[in-house]
């Protein structure tokens, strides 16, 4: 995934001016929210240790059909094409991991940045 700034660049930066906990559970929150929206519950915690979230998200995104892919990019706001130009690479579900990842973790470090 390019981006300008990587997940654990934006993670570093929310836990900045919060706390991890309080960016872990609006982490959580918020990938709950969104999964749920699309009918897919999260069934497990997410680990204190950010490259320790990739895995957890591939595992459930292997689970899903595509037509709840779709739905839930364009929840999270990642464009559909993510998903149709990964399905070929033997990392599609990892990549699409991070990409969400880095797209909730953005939205909580400007909730967190404009609440203040």
């Amino acid at each position: 995934m390019k981006t300008s700034e990587t997940t654990i660049e934006i993670w570093q930066k929310a836990i900045a001016i919060s706390s991890t906990e309080v960016v872990l559970e609006q982490l959580f929150l918020q990938l709950s929210k969104d999964f749920e929206r699309v009918g897919i519950p999260l069934n497990f915690e997410l680990p204190n240790e950010p490259n320790q979230w990739i895995p957890q998200l591939s595992k459930l995104l292997s689970k899903i059909d595509d037509q709840q892919m779709n739905h839930l990019l364009y929840i999270i706001d990642l464009p559909e094409k993510w998903s149709l130009n990964m399905k070929n690479t033997n990392n599609a579900n990892d990549q699409l991991a991070e990409g969400i990842l880095y797209r909730e973790l953005v939205k909580i470090y400007y909730r967190l940045q404009y609440q203040a």
